[in-house]
């Protein structure tokens, strides 16, 4: 059996219980923290390759720089990044993984064109409002994840 370490890390105390009771109904491991640092980021056990997905509500340019990307130039990353809490977040991450990652930027919809676009079979039936409704998220503004894949493998390929 293929066997992952997972990490987990929150601030908010209640996500953690929830993550905790999630792993246990899905028979996962997670070894769980509070606050991650890129002290803390860079000294977790990864192995040869891992992916780690961010998504820490505005704290990116702390955790992330040219520093730390260098010492995880093996793995992947997904960062959603909170540029209508800092404008600079992105560009920040895109600058941080030039040197060691090929980067692709995503970019969420807007929740009306996700009640017009999404095609769900949970969805159909029920008028564009009441989708509204069910796929909104409230967000205050279309939002972006850096996708950063090593170069260290591409070159190797």
């Amino acid at each position: 059996m293929f066997q992952t370490k997972v990490y987990a890390f929150d601030t908010n105390k209640e996500a953690l219980k929830v993550c905790e009771a999630m792993a246990q109904i899905n028979d996962v491991e997670i070894l769980f923290g509070d606050l991650c640092n890129s002290d803390i980021l860079t000294g977790l056990e990864l192995g040869n390759r891992a992916l780690i997905v961010m998504d820490c509500e505005g704290y990116e340019k702390q955790l992330i720089s040219p520093e730390v990307t260098r010492k995880l130039r093996n793995h992947d990353f997904i960062i959603e990044c909170h540029d209508f809490i800092d404008i600079d977040i992105t560009a920040q991450m895109i600058k941080s993984f030039s040197e060691t990652h090929q980067t692709e930027i995503i970019e969420s919809i807007d929740d009306i064109q996700k009640a017009y676009r999404y095609d769900m079979p949970e969805l159909s039936g029920f008028s564009i409002a009441d989708k509204l409704q069910f796929v909104k998220e409230g967000r205050p503004t279309i939002m972006t994840w850096v996708i950063a894949t090593t170069k260290v493998n591409q070159e190797e390929a």
